[in-house]
């Protein structure tokens, strides 16, 4: 026949049982998170890598973008330094065009300055008294 059972005994049958069961589910568990481990360190490394590459790809674009605005504020600037000096070239044409006139003609050019400022004055202050002012 069997031998009866204390409940000390089965105490410690249990305790034992319960230990070999906690190793066995940590050296499961450890497996499997050193799996887990190392899945996530290799997309981490491709990550890494992925965006290494996004960002050299980017660089290069931003690079060749900078070339191009470079290129096109340098011929903007190259045309407006021309414009300049056209529009300089032509004001000092018409300025001396005009003191060549006035020197030519000088009681003619009196006249004209005198009619147009007295116009000038007319005209300010009739839009003055209307407006009460």
């Amino acid at each position: 026949m069997k031998k009866p059972i204390t409940p000390s005994e089965a105490l410690k049958d249990l305790a034992q049982d319960a230990r070999v069961l906690m190793n066995a589910t940590a050296n499961v568990a450890g497996v499997n998170v050193a799996k887990a481990r190392k899945r996530l360190a290799a997309a981490l490394e491709r990550g890494k890598s992925e965006g290494e590459a996004l960002m050299d790809r980017s660089a290069d674009r931003v690079q060749e973008t900078a070339g191009d605005l470079h290129h096109l504020l340098t011929a903007a600037l190259d045309r407006g330094i021309e414009l300049y000096g056209d529009v300089r070239d032509q004001t000092v044409e018409k300025a001396k065009a005009a003191d060549e006139l006035v020197r030519a003609n000088p009681y003619r050019s009196i006249g004209i300055a005198l009619g147009v400022g007295t116009l000038f004055g007319y005209l300010t202050s009739w839009r003055c008294c209307r407006n009460g002012k």
